[in-house]
């Protein structure tokens, strides 16, 4: 399956409700929305192009891609954000030689809302939940047991179970967060299979085309995040808090593909596209980093301009924080073009044989598989 833009612009609409998601100035209304489903639209994609991968490299050579994609680079980003942490436990008069060790030892144990935590539980999480994917749909795609027609069948009968099985850990285990997240490995998980899934069906029937059908995803995420709402307030995967496991599946399922249709529409936008390659980092140092500087230079030009609209300051927020993540994504791609830069592979894979030349990918590096 070949690289599509809409795919780009879908992880550039998710890392803004991101940012959105986490400005202190956003609508109890909008933030439940945002909340519904914005996490689970990056598993989904995950998987919508996971196929290739799984059918054309080994446990060890796709291991070895996770490691490169996703570890690589979270170690690599986890060190400006210790750096952040310990200037500004300094700046306050907090900084305890106790705390700092434990931050630091956070990066590698991966604790997420604890002191341990760096804030970066996605990128684990989803190399974690990629791993289990691999097992389980190499074995499916392997077996000669199960005729190829079923096979599908029972993928999504397995990505049920797991759903399943997430739900009751989130539910029963809920203040007690396991090491590298694997408390929600198993919801996170079930997401990506549906991303396989929906691509599954998205080719026989081009879905993500059906303009009824988004309008219905839509009136299906609205009903289901409203009665999801009653019983937890906004859900939430970070804090294990989905809710009721229907409503909460209805409600991320229907959203994701909602705006993976709004996507397919909307066809061509190089700022959503350029900000959906880069949502990786988007996604890392927002909170730490960029929210902080959006933050100062909106709260001082509200001040000098005398205006305190909510939603205007989120406005602000949103567009300044996406600035500064674009300059730092750009700059990380100038100095580590091996690690953060997309296009990298395509060059080199030229260079290897001599030419300078950029040449197609082989179908297992697809970069729409690695957030």
């Amino acid at each position: 399956m070949k690289r599509e833009k809409y795919i780009d612009i879908a992880k550039g609409i998710a890392a803004i409700l991101v940012i959105v998601g986490h400005c202190e100035f956003t609508n109890e209304t909008i933030l439940t929305w945002i909340y519904s489903f914005h996490m689970p639209l990056f598993f989904m994609i995950n998987g919508f192009f996971i196929k290739n991968s799984i059918k054309n490299l080994s446990f060890k050579d796709y291991t070895k891609k996770k490691v490169k994609t996703i570890l690589v680079p979270y170690l690599i980003l986890s060190i400006p954000l210790y750096i952040t942490y310990i200037l500004k436990a300094k700046k306050y008069n907090k900084l305890y030689i106790g705390n700092a060790i434990k931050k630091f030892l956070g990066i590698f144990l991966v604790y997420r809302d604890t002191i341990l935590d760096i804030g970066m539980w996605f990128l684990v999480t989803l190399f974690i939940s990629d791993i289990l994917v691999y097992i389980i749909l190499k074995s499916i795609f392997n077996s000669k047991k199960i005729k190829e027609k079923n096979k599908n069948l029972v993928i999504t009968t397995i990505t049920l179970i797991i759903f399943t099985i997430g739900v009751i850990i989130t539910t029963y285990v809920k203040k007690k967060v396991l090491i590298w997240n694997l408390d929600i490995a198993p919801v996170c998980t079930s997401f990506i299979l549906m991303g396989y899934i929906l691509s599954v069906i998205n080719e026989k029937k081009d879905i993500l085309s059906n303009k009824f059908l988004c309008i219905l995803m839509f009136l299906i995420n609205i009903i289901f995040t409203y009665l999801n709402y009653k019983i937890c307030g906004h859900s939430d995967i970070f804090h294990s808090n989905l809710g009721n496991g229907f409503y909460y599946l209805l409600g991320a399922v229907s959203g994701s593909i909602f705006i993976l249709q709004i996507s397919k529409f909307i066809g061509k936008n190089k700022i959503l596209e350029t900000i959906g390659k880069h949502s990786m980092i988007f996604f890392a140092l927002q909170i730490t980093m960029a929210l902080p500087i959006a933050r100062r230079i909106t709260i001082i030009t509200s001040y000098v301009f005398n205006f305190d609209n909510s939603f205007v300051l989120c406005i602000m927020i949103t567009i300044i924080c996406s600035i500064v993540l674009e300059l730092f994504s750009r700059i990380l791609e100038k100095l580590m073009p091996r690690i953060f830069c997309k296009d990298y592979s395509d060059i080199t894979h030229g260079e290897k044989y001599g030419k300078n030349i950029r040449r197609k990918k082989p179908s297992y590096i697809s970069n729409n598989t690695d957030i």
